[in-house]
């Protein structure tokens, strides 16, 4: 490694070196339309003359089918229990999330969520009509999102917080890449490329601050109840995100071009 690499890693932070799959770890995330909306009944869809798929949150039922429906919705209510055990767990693990966001998302997922639809577990197998069952499926989705909105949710969250606090790092070190640049300059380098190289990194993290400030706080914003009206919002977010990624390559980009310029 010449002299100039490790000034150049000191002054970065690593920065040049990690930016890119920093920036990707954090704005990686599933679909928001990820989860199914639809729940094959097999026999009991079928024989109800409905094609074997359903409605999850009204699923067709007939006192033949009942016992056959009952346990599908037992099914996706089991399926709920592992996804907000995941969520939850994703939460606890994002070291980048700010506090005040972490207690947000947990209170949602351990004071609602999860009481709720461990609630509908224990009351289902107990149910004994088909409009019984089929109020419990209903309740099951539309009271509680846990695909459509809790998942999108924490995943937005966590992705903006970890690429805000990426940005923080990049903008921390931008005077030190300054006096970097200056220091060639003064002993003999044409620097004029990384000037422009340094200009251009200045624009991007500025841009990844300006699109998602306050992002948390909107998509925090988001019910279950509010949806499917607030689905713009997570759709807006996930857009934002992609254009702070694209950002973030192009800091690393302008990165690479100031130390091949000063080499």
């Amino acid at each position: 490694m010449t002299t100039f690499d490790r000034k150049f890693r000191l002054a970065a932070g690593g920065a040049a070196l990690t930016v890119g799959l920093m920036a990707a770890a954090a704005l990686a995330g599933p679909s928001l339309a990820s989860a199914a909306t639809t729940t094959t009944l097999a026999s009991a869809g079928g024989s109800a003359g409905t094609g074997g798929t359903t409605n999850v949150s009204a699923p067709w039922c007939t006192a033949s089918t009942f016992p056959e429906v009952q346990k599908v919705v037992e099914g996706d209510l089991s399926d709920r229990v592992s996804r907000l055990g995941l969520l939850v767990s994703r939460v606890n693990a994002a070291s980048s999330l700010s506090s005040s966001d972490k207690a947000a998302l947990l209170a949602d997922l351990t004071q609602t969520e999860q009481p709720g639809i461990e609630a509908l577990v224990a009351k289902v197998p107990t149910d004994t009509t088909c409009a019984e069952v089929r109020q419990d499926a209903h309740s099951m989705v539309w009271n509680y999102r846990v695909y459509l909105v809790m998942s999108p949710q924490v995943d937005l969250v966590i992705a903006t917080d970890a690429a805000l606090a990426i940005d923080a790092r990049l903008d921390a070190v931008e005077g030190a890449i300054s006096n970097l640049i200056a220091d060639a300059q003064q002993h003999g380098h044409d620097v004029s490329g990384a000037q422009q190289a340094l200009s251009d990194y200045e624009q991007q993290v500025s841009a990844v601050q300006s699109v998602l400030a306050g992002q948390s706080a909107t998509v925090l914003g988001v019910t279950p109840a509010g949806y499917p009206g607030n689905a713009p919002t997570l759709h807006q977010a996930r857009s934002n995100l992609q254009t702070a990624r694209s950002d973030f390559r192009k800091a690393r980009s302008d990165l690479a071009t100031i130390r091949s310029d000063l080499s």
